[in-house]
């Protein structure tokens, strides 16, 4: 318990000056009704997501498998120039239902995992002239043992409006996490902390994609 208990505390109390979880609304909608979607492509007859990304492969241990580029690229496998409000707007789209991010329970004095629908993804790039698809869990290791992230599945948490209605993943640059954070809004299913001593993964250079490749993050609604 103690080690649940781990999670940084300072942020997951944060969450409680956030609203409820919900469909980001202001600007990112407006973006979209007048068909734009930068660096995100939506078929919806597949249900499926595909978003632009360059392979950063931090050497530090890991917070995200994809962040905003210009935010915390030491920490992550990919960046992106797309927006996490766009992301959630583009799940939406495909029937994916938003729940709520990972948060600290005050009834309880425990903190609670997010909820949400369950997502696949997959990352494409072209690696030594091939053409490679990979479920996102392999290119990342355990910074101990050097064994590859079992297999996973995300969670659509969906971040959370701050009290100015702004889409706080957006302020932040969290796209898909792997560590919890209150503002997420894609995350690990279960307890993670994001206290840097107990950080869980690296990239794994065996299956990553070379730096500055382009990478194409697939992702879906799992069963």
């Amino acid at each position: 318990m103690q080690r649940l208990l781990a999670i940084s505390l300072p942020l997951l109390l944060g969450a409680a000056a956030l609203a409820q979880p919900t469909q980001p609304t202001t600007r990112a909608a407006d973006e979209v009704a007048s068909g734009k979607l930068p660096f995100i492509q939506v078929d919806s007859d597949k249900r499926q997501i595909r978003m632009e990304c360059e392979a950063v492969n931090a050497e530090m241990a890991l917070e995200y498998l994809v962040c905003v580029a210009g935010t915390s690229e030491h920490e992550t496998v990919l960046r992106s120039k797309a927006r996490p409000s766009h992301l959630h707007l583009a799940l939406i789209m495909i029937g994916a239902r938003s729940g709520e991010p990972a948060h600290f329970d005050k009834a309880s004095n425990n903190p609670v995992g997010p909820t949400g629908q369950r997502l696949k993804i997959t990352c494409e790039f072209v690696k030594d002239g091939k053409k490679i698809s990979i479920p996102a869990h392999r290119l990342m290791r355990n910074v101990k043992s050097k064994a590859e992230m079992p297999q996973a599945f995300w969670i659509f948490a969906g971040s959370c409006t701050t009290e100015r209605g702004d889409y706080a993943a957006d302020l932040r640059g969290r796209l898909i996490s792997v560590v919890n954070f209150p503002d997420s809004t894609v995350d690990v299913p279960e307890i993670r902390s994001n206290a840097n001593e107990t950080l869980e993964w690296e990239v794994n250079p065996a299956t990553a994609a070379p730096k500055g490749t382009t990478v194409w993050v697939v992702i879906e609604k799992a069963p």
